[in-house]
């Protein structure tokens, strides 16, 4: 008996997986590398300041610039990082927002693009 069982429940786990993804929305560019993330908090320039100068290392930082703690999800790891705020965006804790990554490489701090709109209720 427990020679049939073993295959069946590997199979129904199978199967049952394959319902299991990512959630379906467009709200985010995900085909050029941006990620959903929420605000955890938002961060004073010195606040950020580690963050972004391990980052950029001897460049200078963008002056007068806003920062936040964003929440992200890459495959199965939860990350935070520090983002840059565009001027005049009105973030709040707990927004989801499109972020997209650090280049650190290149010299280009993790910001967010945009406040994404609630996903409709379905009933």
């Amino acid at each position: 008996m427990r020679c049939v069982t073993v295959p069946i429940l590997c199979t129904l786990c199978a199967l049952l997986s394959a319902c299991v993804g990512p959630v379906a929305n467009e709200r985010v560019d995900w085909a050029h590398g941006a990620s959903y993330g929420r605000v955890l908090e938002r961060l004073t320039p010195q606040a950020a300041a580690g963050e972004v100068q391990a980052c950029l290392g001897a460049a200078p930082a963008p002056a007068g610039a806003a920062y936040a703690m964003i929440r992200y999800r890459r495959t199965r790891l939860h990350h935070n990082v520090v983002a840059l705020v565009p001027d005049g965006l009105a973030l709040r804790v707990g927004d989801e927002v499109e972020l997209w990554p650090a280049d650190c490489a290149h010299g280009r701090l993790a910001h967010v693009e945009r406040v994404l709109p609630p996903l409709p209720v379905q009933s």
